[in-house]
This record gives structure tokens, sequence and C-alpha cells, in this order.
């Protein structure tokens, strides 16, 4: 997991027969009480889209993933 991300003890990710992966309770989640965040990078459209560019000319050029 992402040092950006965080799972609750309360909850764990595995197999899910809906999706593939899901989040499920381990025990007893109270309302209103954080049981996981997706941590990542938020990017405007402007940046997106220098951030697309960069990473389709990396591609293209064998610079890998």
């Amino acid at each position: 997991m992402s040092a950006l991300s965080y799972l609750s003890p309360k909850a764990e990710v595995r197999p899910s027969a809906i999706h593939g992966r899901g989040l499920f309770a381990r025990e007893a989640i109270a309302k209103g009480e954080i049981v996981c965040v997706k941590g990542g990078h938020i990017f405007d459209r402007r940046r997106y889209g220098d951030y697309l560019s960069w990473y389709l000319l990396r591609k293209i050029r064998g610079g890998g993933t």
C-alpha cells in the first residue's frame, strides 16, 4: 500500500466475487469512522496534460513505465 494511503485494522482487502478485490470489515465499524484512504496525487487539467505528454513520449522512446 502507498505511503499516502491508510487502511484501518478494522478492515481488510480480499478477493471479491463482484469486482476482483473488495474492502471488507473485520469487526464493527462506527458510523462516520474512516476505514480507508486511497492516497495519490491531485492533478488539474493542465498538469495532467503535461504528465500525459511526458508519459507517452517516454513509452514511444522505450523508456518503460
